[in-house]
């Protein structure tokens, strides 16, 4: 299986910022992305590692995020004096691991000024997640399940500069075998 840089852009969509610090390996990832030559972590499989769950992890789910698009709308509200916008984003959500994540879930999305999950953090919108099933066939990429969240911000906020987080199982319903690659951001 060839690895192109378009799959390496969604997958490294979808992962931690944490997990992308720490895993130095996925470095070379980042900086060819632009390139269309197959890029080969360190580690002896074509594919990178985190595409395979890890050792040890059988029959868990494991739900990645990414986000696919963007769109903010400005409008001036006469009234108040200040500007209101809305934001619609399209989101993807990938079951890497190896079994079904049965319960529901929720996707959520906030607008932060760092990339990074707290307290500060703006909530937008959210929405529900059924059932979502790993691949068929061993070695082969899962169908992501599409979702389009559109919310208005509330009145002041201004989302340019921003990161825009989607966090997968918000809720922390879901069993699974990699917590830690449940947020995925995008700089508008």
């Amino acid at each position: 299986m060839e690895w192109t840089s378009s799959t390496n852009r969604r997958m490294l969509n979808g992962i931690a910022l944490a997990s992308l610090l720490t895993v130095g390996a996925l470095a070379p990832a980042i900086a060819n992305t632009a390139a269309e030559e197959a890029v080969t972590p360190p580690e002896t499989s074509a594919a990178p590692a985190y595409f395979y769950p890890p050792a040890g992890c059988i029959n868990m789910p494991d739900l990645v995020p990414g986000i696919n698009k963007v769109r903010y709308k400005g409008k001036l509200n006469k009234k108040a004096g200040m500007w209101i916008y809305k934001v619609q984003a399209k989101v993807e959500v990938t079951n890497l691991g190896t079994a079904c994540a049965m319960e529901k879930s929720s996707v959520r999305l906030f607008l932060s000024a760092d990339p990074f999950l707290d307290a500060s953090d703006i909530y937008v919108g959210d929405k529900k997640l059924k059932k979502l099933c790993p691949a068929k066939k061993p070695g082969k990429f899962p169908r992501p399940k599409k979702l389009s969240v559109k919310a208005t911000l509330p009145p002041g906020v201004n989302p340019y500069g921003m990161y825009l987080l989607a966090v997968a199982d918000a809720d922390n319903v879901i069993s699974e075998c990699n917590e830690d690659n449940n947020l995925a951001l995008a700089l508008y």
